[in-house]
């Protein structure tokens, strides 16, 4: 995955391009810089074509008050995801109407207008944040909920990466080339069997590490991380916190503050008669 913040004008954009043809993850992000480009509408590797100058609040493309994160599709990327009431944004880029414009809209604003949009680019994406990445024209960079949505996009771009069904269909196995150790370090791969399609997608499994794997003419990523999943591992047993055996030394704590309570006790009354002999 790539990030950009509010670029415009990309000298590396043939490289870019064909890394997000090869599979890659471009986002980027809107901003002053992006809105005040005269030649925003040429800019490439952009999902829609966007107006220049923006929208924001008091702006000659105004709305009266800003504007909330409309609830997400049940079919989207970001379906499920709940929405804080208090995310708003002050300010965007508006896209230009198009016929696909709605299919390539993943999430929107309260009035309907895009807020995220996306489009397939060879094996990659390209994803643009209509609005800043900070926190000038929208308290959304600020909130879990921003971070869950990257999150999302992440966990899309592997999904699409690791086995889509077109490879399945064509290469029902992936070759180990180079994985990933205990402690995250490279080492090639040997003695691993291949890995079929369908267990490729759900992500590393005992005799399948992270690491890059070939299917065909394409290397894909198997990507550590994702939801945590009880492992079946030969001989292994797995014990929750809270049900390990314990042994409780409360009962022996007090016993013994109480000895050295009774000891203090009688080291005192001795110390008290011998001075009173002392005296006599």
């Amino acid at each position: 995955m790539i990030v950009l913040a509010d670029q415009i004008g990309l000298a590396e954009e043939p490289d870019l391009r064909e890394w997000v043809e090869g599979g890659g993850l471009l986002i980027r992000f809107a901003g002053p810089r992006m809105a005040a480009s005269e030649r925003l509408a040429e800019e490439p590797l952009l999902p829609v074509r966007l107006r220049a100058g923006g929208r924001d609040v008091g702006g000659a493309l105004a709305w009266g008050e800003p504007r909330s994160v409309a609830p997400f599709a049940a079919d989207g990327p970001f379906a499920g995801l709940s929405v804080p009431n208090d995310t708003t944004v002050r300010a965007q880029l508006l896209a230009e109407p198009a016929p696909d414009l709605a299919d390539r809209s993943i999430a929107r604003l309260s009035d309907g207008t895009p807020l995220v949009t996306r489009t397939v680019l060879g094996q990659g994406q390209l994803v643009l944040f209509h609005t800043t990445a900070n926190a000038e024209w929208s308290n959304l960079a600020i909130s879990g909920l921003f971070v869950e949505m990257l999150d999302r996009l992440v966990r899309s771009a592997r999904a699409s990466a690791a086995a889509p069904e077109a490879d399945r269909a064509e290469q029902p196995f992936w070759l180990p080339e180079l994985v990933l150790d205990g402690f995250g370090r490279t080492t090639e791969a040997e003695g691993l069997a291949p890995v079929a399609a369908a267990d490729f997608a759900r992500g590393p499994a005992p005799g399948a590490p992270a690491g890059l794997y070939r299917g065909g003419e394409r290397v894909a990523a198997l990507n550590a991380g994702g939801p945590m999943a009880p492992a079946d591992w030969p001989g292994a047993r797995i014990e929750r916190g809270a049900q390990a055996p314990g042994l409780d030394l409360r009962g022996w704590l007090v016993a013994l503050a109480a000895v050295l309570f009774a000891l203090d006790a009688l080291g005192s009354a001795w110390l008290a008669r011998g001075r009173q002999g002392a005296m006599a």
